[in-house]
């Protein structure tokens, strides 16, 4: 009797160590990821200044952007919202067959009718690759 009762002892004892220990929820990463597009706030048309001079960016309602010259279109899903004013766009551009623009655009609002933007485009072509440094504001056309 004791055998049989140490048995069911230790059985019902490994039972919930491993229910416990065994689950089907992800613990390898947070589960969190960071919200994309740009604040429908800001949504309008920033005119470019310092090194954005002569450029206009369309923010749109849904998050997206667009840099009207240079022909950028950088879809919500493409922008990284890193806090409240704080948003960072990724973008690739092929002007030619030869020509490939890689960028990246931080865009710091530091009110809703002015932004900073800093970044850079990586330009590859068939001579190499070279960087090119963002540096400018932004003011929404009233």
């Amino acid at each position: 009797m004791n055998k049989k009762l140490l048995s069911i002892l230790f059985t019902l004892f490994l039972a919930g160590i491993l229910s416990v220990s065994c689950s089907n929820a992800d613990k390898t990463g947070s589960g969190e990821t960071k919200p994309t597009g740009i604040d429908s706030k800001y949504a309008g048309t920033w005119i470019g200044g310092e090194g954005l001079a002569g450029q206009t960016i369309v923010i749109n309602a849904d998050g997206s952007a667009q840099n009207k010259d240079e022909g950028v279109n950088m879809p919500a899903s493409s922008i990284t919202k890193n806090s409240d004013t704080s948003y960072t766009a990724n973008y690739t551009l092929n002007p030619s067959t030869e020509v490939t623009v890689k960028g990246t655009m931080n865009i710091k609002f530091t009110s809703d009718t002015s932004a900073t933007v800093t970044g850079q485009n990586i330009i590859t072509d068939s001579d190499g690759s070279s960087t090119q440094k963002i540096n400018g504001t932004l003011t929404k056309q009233q």
